[in-house]
Formats: structure tokens, sequence, C-alpha cells
């Protein structure tokens, strides 16, 4: 268990702690801040539980907040959205996520990104994770820029690696 202090992007120091909630207020998502006790009772301080049942995907506090912390968060959000058949996505969310789109390139390495992006691929439902809409094929809006990025970076790994295995995926 842990305490994230002095956090600046994505370097924090850290503090051990015996906090199970402390802890918890430090991840992402609801459903990532759930704990099985060996007596397999669940701790579960933010709705983690109903979250995952409605196939819901939400950010623990201010999503503004949470993603300034870490920019890696937008490109985890869309990961997760690949473990869920029918995601169901909260209003305003894609919106604050775009806006923030660009301005994470400057704090994000292009492997970091490429990384993500492959396990995006190995998930259960990868589609969701690059597709608003399955049926017509329209793209994430995460994806142009990412790519545009690469090719302006001059990229060719994570352009080659994983971009062109997005469409793919619906051939």
């Amino acid at each position: 268990l842990r305490e994230d202090i002095n956090q600046i992007g994505r370097h924090t120091n850290i503090i051990f702690t015996n906090d199970w909630k402390k802890d918890a207020e430090r991840r992402d998502f609801t459903v990532n801040a759930m704990y099985l006790s060996s007596d397999r009772n669940i701790t579960d301080y933010f709705n983690g539980q109903q979250d995952l049942s409605a196939s819901k995907l939400q950010f623990i506090g201010n999503i503004d907040e949470r993603i300034q912390e870490d920019f890696l968060r937008i490109f985890r959000y869309y990961r997760f959205l690949g473990i869920f058949e029918k995601p169901q996505l909260i209003n305003g969310y894609e919106e604050t996520l775009t806006r923030y789109c660009k301005e994470s390139f400057n704090y994000l390495s292009n492997d970091l990104l490429r990384r993500e992006i492959l396990k995006m691929l190995n998930t259960s439902y990868p589609l969701n994770s690059f597709f608003t809409n399955k049926d017509n094929k329209e793209k994430r809006f995460w994806i142009e820029l990412t790519k545009n990025h690469f090719v302006k970076t001059q990229y060719d790994l994570g352009l080659n690696k994983c971009l062109n295995k997005i469409d793919l995926l619906v051939n």
C-alpha cells in the first residue's frame, strides 16, 4: 500500500501506508480501486463493483485533475474500454480527453505510447479502444493525433507496429 505525495506528472514521491483508502485514492479508475481480502471480502471505496457491472469506466476524482497528474491516463482509459463488450461511456469524458490529448505528447515518450497501444490490442474487445462505432468503423480521435505525432517525430516503430494493426482488426 502506498500514498503518492508531491506528484509531478509521471514522477512522484511515495510513502508506504497501512491505509487502504489512501491507496485506492491514487488509482486511476473506480474499477481498479477494489481490494479482495484473504477471507474473500471486497472493499470498494468508489463503487467500482457497480461500475464494472454497468460496463462503465469512471475516473476517481476530477477527470481534469487526474489527467494533469498523469497524461498516460488518457490512453489507459481507452485501453480499459477494451475490457468491456459494450462499454457505457460517461458524458463529457470524450471531450475532456480530446482537450488534453495533444498536450500529452509533451509529457509521454513514444515508447510509452507504443506500449500502451500494444496493450490495447491485447484486450478482450480491442475494437472498443480504437473505434467509437464498430459498425461504421469511425476511429477514435486519439488515433489520428497519435499517428500524426509519430510521423512528426519520425517514430516509425510506433507507426508501423501499432497503428497499422488497428485497421487489421476490422478487415
